[in-house]
């Protein structure tokens, strides 16, 4: 069974699918899902230059609509741009 869990946050709508999906349990205490599955989606974005794939394509991939806000948001949790992530890493 799968229920449709509705959560606001800052005045945003996260729609989270419960059942198929991440078990809540595994968010760490004192984050927010927003933060948590915003850092998943970067830690993704890690995989996917290390296995190739450019800024723009990645961008889109992993849910953001803009280059640029990827690239801040990305800089913000690793202290490096993607690029720099992906020539350190080849």
């Amino acid at each position: 069974m799968i229920a449709t869990v509705r959560i606001v946050e800052s005045g945003e709508n996260v729609d989270i699918k419960v059942g198929n999906a991440m078990p809540i349990a595994n968010i760490p205490v004192g984050t927010t899902i927003h933060k948590y599955v915003v850092k998943k989606r970067l830690n993704y974005a890690k995989k996917m230059l290390d296995e190739g794939y450019n800024v723009k394509q990645i961008t889109k991939m992993v849910g953001f609509n803009d280059e640029s806000h990827f690239i801040q948001t990305f800089k913000k949790e690793f202290n490096m741009t993607p690029n720099k992530y992906k020539s350190k890493n080849k």
